[in-house]
């Protein structure tokens, strides 16, 4: 393990570092189509950075919605539970009938169709400074039209290396380390 990850890790472990600490902060993941990696992504994160999970596998089946339901109906009783909702669903389309709710949400999916990049607000999340994808993820970001970057991290981990690029490709960026307050500024599609 690189000694600098090393260091981070041990000081976190002794609560020496400020973290992105969820608590008392809940998420509702709502799959109302299969995904097990992408549910327990968001779970797992949700979790290790000391929120809360309400979770439903498979909403189609196992929810009021195969009782007759509306999605909506569904929504705006989830957004009374929790804080944020993670939503993945058959149907094309239903990630705009979800706007509509209190709360951030998170469409990872909706319908068969592939979703396009360009006017997106994104959020990247994490130890920015030490993290590779990150940093591929915001390359490959620039590339698209009318794209938002919003880096969250805590002070120690500030992503360093990419932020004079995007400003010469035009791409707008933001740095904080108030995750709820991203989170209500993006439309996130990470289908």
């Amino acid at each position: 393990m690189c000694p600098r990850i090393s260091q981070i890790l041990n000081l976190a472990y002794l609560n020496l570092v400020p973290s992105l600490n969820l608590n008392p902060f809940s998420i509702a993941t709502l799959f109302y189509e299969p995904s097990t990696r992408t549910r327990l992504s968001f779970e797992s994160a949700m979790k290790r950075l000391g929120g809360k999970v309400l979770t439903t596998e498979n909403a189609r089946e196992f929810s009021s919605a195969a009782k007759g339901e509306t999605l909506e109906d569904s929504i705006r009783t989830v957004e009374g539970y929790s804080d944020i909702i993670v939503i993945r669903h058959f149907e094309s389309g239903a990630a705009r009938r979800v706007v509509m709710t209190a709360i951030p949400f998170i469409n990872v999916g909706d319908g068969p169709e592939i979703g396009k990049l360009d006017v997106i607000k994104v959020a990247l999340v994490g130890d920015l400074e030490n993290g590779r994808t990150v940093c591929s993820l915001a390359y490959l970001l620039a590339k698209y039209n009318d794209v938002k970057i919003y880096f969250v991290s805590p002070e120690v981990v500030k992503m360093k290396d990419i932020k004079e690029y995007l400003t010469l490709k035009g791409v707008e960026w933001e740095e904080s380390a108030n995750l709820k307050e991203v989170a209500s500024k993006c439309e996130w599609d990470v289908g």
